[in-house]
């Protein structure tokens, strides 16, 4: 059996189904996210309508996409959309290595 076949089944297995987005066109996939950790940043004003903290949400994807693409813009999982940050797709492993940030939805 092959990498991207062998990983296919784990991604099956052990992934959360995602809806890929690539060039304006939406493929199914899987992946594993996993939190990576920063403390929320707190910028003062004197302004008192403006909110004080600013959240950023960035993860760590494995992604298998099941229809191979180029690249991957976007990744919707269970309502919440993902902007790729950086990584690129690895030949040895047959998946997609990201850093994700969620965007705010009420912003889309």
């Amino acid at each position: 059996m092959d990498v991207r076949s062998e990983m296919r089944r784990t991604m099956k297995a052990f992934g959360k189904p995602l809806k890929i987005i690539s060039n304006d066109t939406e493929v199914d996939g899987a992946g594993i996210f996993q939190k990576i950790l920063k403390k929320p940043i707190e910028k003062t004003t004197d302004n008192v309508s403006v909110i004080g903290y600013i959240k950023e949400n960035k993860y760590s994807l494995w992604l298998f996409d099941y229809e191979q693409v180029d690249c991957i813009d976007k990744v919707v999982c269970e309502k919440h959309t993902y902007n790729t940050v950086s990584g690129d797709y690895d030949l040895e492993l047959g998946c997609w290595r990201l850093i994700v940030k969620e965007i705010d939805n009420e912003t889309v």
